[in-house]
């Protein structure tokens, strides 16, 4: 019977530290970075597939994790898109996003955020646009497009 006693205090004293670890970290809502950039022609990034036109973005960077929503102009969010590596940049000084294109496919394969000093990689679109991509030859730089304030 103790020792129920002692497991039930063990446990909720191992939560109430988790929670005060992690809850600063989900509390935060402000990002860190934010701009907008134009797309000339249709691209993919991550799972979001947008259109030619103007876009918003917001950088959720906290260390441990990063998300980018990404937005139309009116506000409407598109997604969320995760990097797959991040890298810090000392001297960046504008935010640019990279494309690449694959067998004819234009996908987001970087952005660099000046205020932050970071450079977000991503992967090639996966599932069905990767099946496309198959024997494709390898990855051509597209554009670099300026993202603005």
């Amino acid at each position: 019977m103790k020792s129920n006693f002692v497991t039930r205090v063990f446990r909720s004293l191992a939560f109430v530290v988790i929670a005060a670890t992690l809850a600063p970290q989900f509390a935060h809502a402000d990002p860190s970075a934010r701009g907008e950039f134009t797309l000339k022609s249709p691209a993919q990034w991550g799972a979001l597939y947008m259109p030619a036109g103007t876009y918003s973005y917001s950088v959720d960077y906290h260390g441990s994790y990063t998300m980018i929503l990404v937005s139309d102009l009116s506000g409407r969010g598109l997604g969320y898109v995760v990097p797959h590596t991040t890298a810090s940049v000392p001297s960046l000084e504008a935010t640019s996003i990279q494309l690449d294109s694959v067998a004819g496919k234009t996908y987001v394969s970087s952005m660099k955020v000046g205020d932050l000093g970071l450079e977000f990689s991503f992967t090639q679109p996966s599932s069905k646009t990767e099946f496309a991509f198959k024997g494709a030859p390898a990855s051509q730089p597209a554009t670099t497009f300026a993202a603005a304030k």
